[in-house]
């Protein structure tokens, strides 16, 4: 009887090649928002400042200060780059990705009331229109991480995947990219009892001491745009209301090579020696949503600000293709499917709402204070589908609820004027999305410093220059069933570039 094995990827990889999971919701729901290199500069402080064209991403209200027609662009640079541990031996490696995108551009046309030849003072001071796009996340990464592991293989989690299914199906070409069907052929697991319950190659050679040398790369490209068609009402300047509907665009794509080869046994002659592992996945789709949000002035020094933003239905189509390779100790090579092919799966993610608060202390021949306040319970982002997916659906929602937790994010910006010139810092402390069992709140955070200059050539066009640092952990399993995580220390820098003309 032919002998073969597989492979290993990652946890978030390996189950989303072929299955939506909690990290999928959590993907969608977690926002590394840029905005206009203004914001950016001062960390994202701006909900209760205003006048500027991210806050149709934070809080529409300040879409309500404009007095001017504006049209505003920007690009960006990015730097991502990881360190990464993993195994008995805490190997450390490194890896990094380049990239360069547009982080945001739109216009807002401003109409103001008159009154007697005037401004009008009281009442509806002014009304605004805005369009334009945010970049709220960008997935472009490259993470490479290498390790010993001991009594552990990717066959030991194929083997509980297929528990309960039944074995006589998975020569179908309907199964061509389901891991465990091409598990079953490779005989890389074994039908025990009956022809629903399974176990490894390696418990069937009863291989109670081994170790594995595993290497993994994983390369994810793609983004998350923010639409939006944004109004503002100015009720006597000291009231300000506004509102986005907004559709949100998503294209993700990744690529997992895995290798694994074994390196210690406790049974001579092992039939496994090494294997292989490729998985690509590309997620398209798009969904709506809305926001709300209001500043009240009560004087010119001080402005606190509220907004809200409605849970988002974003509907996706997952492409995907796997395939396994393996080496026996013959040295014959093993593969399947013996023709790849690309199947796609259907469904929606519903991402968590959130709610904001911000406050600003304004000193007009100085500059700004700013401070936001947002929350996020991540555990309510939900999964759902049509057809006979349901009973799975649930228990990853089951997941979702589990695993994650609603974060609090702070943010504080600094604006000092200087002639023609604006000096610009910030600092941002975003709270750990997972619960404290899965996670702790140390190694979940994640930490932003920004700093930035304004140019205003005359009272027409302004030039703006932003610099994130953002820093933080992740973690990697290989499988479901693999005791071990691979930490990565991931660090991004962000530089951008924009222009502004009010007319």
């Amino acid at each position: 009887m032919k002998k073969q094995f597989i492979l290993l990827a990652s946890c978030v990889l390996l189950t989303q090649a072929n299955a939506q999971n909690h990290e999928d919701v959590f993907r969608y729901s977690l926002y590394n928002f840029q905005g206009t290199p203004r914001t950016m500069a001062t960390a994202g402080a701006w909900g209760a400042v205003g006048a500027d064209l991210s806050s149709a991403s934070i809080n529409p209200a300040g879409i309500a200060l404009y007095r001017r027609n504006e049209a505003m662009a920007a690009v960006s640079f990015n730097s991502y780059a990881t360190d990464t541990k993993y195994g008995t031996d805490n190997i450390q490696t490194h890896d990094y990705r380049l990239g360069f995108n547009i982080p945001n551009f739109g216009f807002v046309l401003n109409q103001t009331n008159r009154y007697m030849g005037r401004d009008a003072k009281q009442g509806l001071i002014s009304y605004q229109f805005a369009f334009g796009m945010n970049r709220l996340a960008d997935f472009q990464q490259n993470i490479t991480f290498a390790g010993n592991v001991k009594n552990t293989s990717v066959s030991d989690y194929f083997a509980q995947l297929a528990n309960g299914r039944d074995s006589s199906n998975f020569g179908s070409s309907d199964y061509d990219n389901t891991l465990y069907a091409l598990a079953r052929r490779m005989n890389l697991i074994y039908n025990v009892k009956d022809a629903k319950t399974y176990s490894s190659i390696q418990n069937l050679q009863h291989d109670t001491d081994y170790t594995m040398l595993q290497s993994q790369n994983m390369n994810y490209r793609g983004r998350m745009y923010e639409w939006y068609i944004s109004g503002g009402l100015n009720l006597s300047n000291k009231i300000y209301l506004g509102g986005s509907f907004i559709i949100q665009d998503v294209n993700y794509s990744s690529v997992t090579n895995y290798q694994e080869s074994l390196t210690k046994s406790s049974v001579v002659d092992n039939i496994y020696q090494s294997g292989s592992f490729t998985s690509n996945l590309s997620t398209k789709g798009s969904g709506f949503g809305g926001r709300i949000g209001m500043i009240i002035r009560p004087n010119d020094y001080f402005r606190v600000g509220f907004s809200y933003q409605t849970p988002v239905i974003l509907n996706l189509k997952d492409v995907y293709s796997n395939s396994l390779s393996a080496v026996a100790n013959n040295g014959t090579l093993y593969a399947q499917p013996s023709i790849k092919r690309d199947d796609y799966f259907e469904y929606r993610i519903t991402t968590p709402g959130r709610i904001g608060l911000q406050t600003a202390l304004i000193l007009p021949q100085l500059g700004l204070l700013s401070f936001d306040y947002d929350l996020v319970d991540y555990s309510t982002g939900r999964l759902s589908a049509d057809g006979s997916s349901q009973q799975y659906i649930l228990t990853k929602n089951l997941d979702v609820s589990r695993k994650y937790q609603q974060a609090a994010n702070y943010r504080v910006g600094l604006e000092l004027k200087a002639d023609y010139m604006k000096l610009r810092a910030g600092y941002a402390y975003m709270g750990s999305p997972y619960n404290s069992s899965e996670v702790s709140e140390e190694n979940g955070c994640r930490y932003l410093y920004s700093a930035g200059l304004g140019f205003a050539l005359d009272e027409q066009a302004s030039f703006d220059f932003g610099l994130n640092y953002i820093t933080g952990k992740n973690y990697y399993k290989t499988y479901e069933t693999n005791a071990l995580s691979a930490s990565t220390q991931f660090n991004r820098i962000v530089f951008a570039i924009g222009t502004s003309i009010k007319f």
